[in-house]
């Protein structure tokens, strides 16, 4: 068990990207966030480094919400991601979709920021220069990743829960993610069945 954690703690690099080596994790979400978001042609508009924050950014905020085949340790800072989704046992690709469209939902609201502070209307007699029309699509965009997120986080949720646990039969159901706490429909019905 100890070689297994070891090897874990021990990024698989593949890639070097600029002046520093992306561990395998990183260049596979990066190369799938930037298909997701269209930045895949060079010159790209977002660098590696810059996307790869995004991305552990992403997974820290997922940890809040979601229960993983495994805990990871995440560092923004210094780049961190232990263990490595990419070559653990079983691969965890929930975890790295989800933090793909995570970091595309995050990215495209960083766009409304931008946007908005691009979005003018101007009348001036008879002309008028109307771009807030541009800020209407950056939220669509939004709209789009932020959805494909909330659904795949659903269908998550749903698929990789206590096989059962959703059907338990008529008297007890399960509460958050401890198996051990009950709560019994008796309380919300009364005695009387």
């Amino acid at each position: 068990m100890s070689e297994a954690f070891n090897q874990s703690l021990t990024p698989q690099t593949t890639s070097i990207s600029g002046s520093f080596i992306l561990p395998a994790w990183a260049t596979e979400s990066i190369g799938i966030l930037r298909l997701v978001i269209s930045d895949f042609d060079p010159p790209y508009k977002y660098t590696d480094d810059r996307l790869m924050k995004l991305l552990l950014a992403s997974a820290q905020l997922m940890q809040s919400e979601l229960s993983f085949l495994q805990p990871y340790t995440i560092d923004v800072t210094t780049s961190l991601l232990i263990p490595d989704p990419t070559s653990t046992l079983p691969r965890d690709d929930g975890f790295l979709n989800l933090m793909v469209l995570k970091a595309a939902c995050l990215l495209a609201g960083s766009g409304i920021i931008r946007g908005s502070e691009q979005a003018i209307d101007i009348t001036d007699n008879k002309s008028r220069i109307n771009l807030t029309k541009k800020l209407d699509g950056v939220i669509a965009t939004i709209k789009n990743f932020c959805d494909a997120y909330n659904t795949a986080k659903f269908q998550y949720q749903y698929r990789s829960g206590i096989a059962g646990q959703a059907v338990l039969g008529p008297y007890r159901i399960f509460l958050g993610e401890n198996p051990g706490f009950y709560f019994s429909d008796r309380k919300i019905r009364g005695l009387y069945y």
